[in-house]
Order: C-alpha cells, then sequence, then structure tokens
C-alpha cells in the first residue's frame, strides 16, 4: 500500500507543472492509471483494439504478445528496458540516473518538478508515449531531440536558483 504522502507528492508535482496541455493531461492520467493503454482500451467492445503491447507487436519477437498494462509498458517491455539503459548510460557521467519502476511511472514524488531526475522522468514517458502513437521503437535521440525543445521554455518559468542550473546542465547534456 502506498503511503498518503507519495500520493500528496504525486498530486502537488502534477499541479505544478507548466507545459503543454496535452502532456499535463498525460502527466494527470498516468497519476490517476487511468492511461490509454490497450488493455484498457480493448475492454471497450465498441472498438477493435488488441490488448498486446505496441512496442513487442512491431518487433514480432515474442511468440505470445504480452499485454500492454502500465507495469509493461514502463519496465517490463524489452524495448522500453532497453530505452531506461540508454538514459541510464547517456546521463552517467554527469548524472546518476537510475529509476526504480515506481520512479518511471510517477517520477519521484519528493523532489522539486523540474528537478533533473523529474525532467527526464517526464519528457522520457512522453517520448515514450509519442513512440507508441507512431509505432516506432523508442530511442536516446529522440528524448535528446525533446529535452532541447522543452528546456528553454522551462528556463522561462524558473526562479529557483539551483533548478535553473539543474535544467542548464540538462541541456547541456542533451547537445552531447
Amino acid at each position: 500500500m502506498q503511503s498518503t504522502r507519495f500520493f500528496n507528492g504525486i498530486y502537488k508535482n502534477n499541479a505544478k507543472i507548466k507545459c503543454n496541455p496535452r502532456q499535463k493531461f498525460q502527466e494527470q492520467m498516468i497519476g490517476m492509471h487511468r492511461q490509454a493503454l490497450n488493455y484498457i482500451v480493448s475492454k471497450d467492445r465498441n472498438n477493435a483494439v488488441r490488448p498486446g503491447c505496441t512496442f513487442c507487436t512491431l518487433d514480432q519477437t515474442h511468440p505470445i504478445t504480452p499485454v500492454e498494462t502500465h507495469r509493461h509498458f514502463y519496465s517490463d517491455c524489452i524495448h522500453v528496458e532497453r530505452y531506461w539503459t540508454s538514459i541510464r548510460n547517456w546521463a552517467h557521467p554527469q548524472h546518476i540516473a537510475d529509476y526504480t519502476v515506481r520512479d518511471r511511472i510517477f517520477g519521484k514524488p519528493y523532489e522539486n518538478t523540474y528537478s533533473i531526475d523529474n525532467t527526464i522522468l517526464r519528457e522520457a514517458r512522453s517520448t515514450l508515449w509519442k513512440c507508441r502513437l507512431t509505432k516506432t521503437i523508442p530511442n536516446i535521440a529522440d528524448l535528446k531531440n525533446r529535452l532541447k525543445r522543452q528546456i528553454p521554455t522551462l528556463l522561462l518559468t524558473q526562479k529557483k536558483i539551483e533548478i535553473t542550473l539543474g535544467l542548464k546542465r540538462l541541456i547541456v547534456m542533451a547537445e552531447s
């Protein structure tokens, strides 16, 4: 059972996000565990969506396609696990980006909304969702491009110096 403090942190971080409405909506849906994954959408009788994982279906490596649940979509899928490993390897010299499954789904509720970890996690989730919609395998280049586009906007809204310095460090990491 999750603590009340944990969920208060999640909802507080979601409420403070200043980003485009589409991304904010996705973050709210993730926080409520209501993201429109194939498993959830397939329960509706009026569509032909199969509950299988989008990325595993693209690759056809599994004889039986696993069901696309939140846990599978953010951690158990082999393609997503490769994506998180590439994020960890990319960030390793400057930052330790070793995230648990809970961090991957909800972010770090005890940190600032715009900390390096929460920014990486939020943009990584958005990149995963975008890759799912375009039916492409996620890669680190997509995340770097997204960070280069999003961070200048985030810098405009920041007042805390440590957050601003962290975001500047993150944009330098994305450009390398």
